[in-house]
């Protein structure tokens, strides 16, 4: 979308109609597995991980994981963007 280009472009949140996704987040009650690449520039850990902290933020109880995948974390590699789906290692 229009959007995520803009957002792409300078860098920084990613925000739809000038309002910060992460945001819209906090009240989502449906159960979530996040997986971040330890090398990955496009969705970095750290962005991945303020989603997954803001993901039922007002709802505590909601059930949620959070996965980094690199060296440091056990994985045979530390995997970027694209590794995570078609990289060589994926079956692992």
């Amino acid at each position: 979308s229009y959007d995520f280009a803009r957002w792409a472009a300078r860098g920084g949140p990613i925000d739809v109609e000038g309002r910060a996704v992460v945001e819209r987040l906090e009240r989502l009650e449906i159960p979530a597995l996040f997986f971040a690449g330890a090398a990955d520039r496009i969705a970095p850990p750290e962005t991945v991980r303020a989603a997954f902290e803001a993901w039922g933020r007002a709802r505590p109880a909601v059930d949620k994981t959070f996965v980094l995948l690199g060296k440091a974390s056990g994985a045979s590699e530390d995997y970027a963007h694209g590794a995570l789906a078609i990289g060589r290692r994926v079956r692992e």
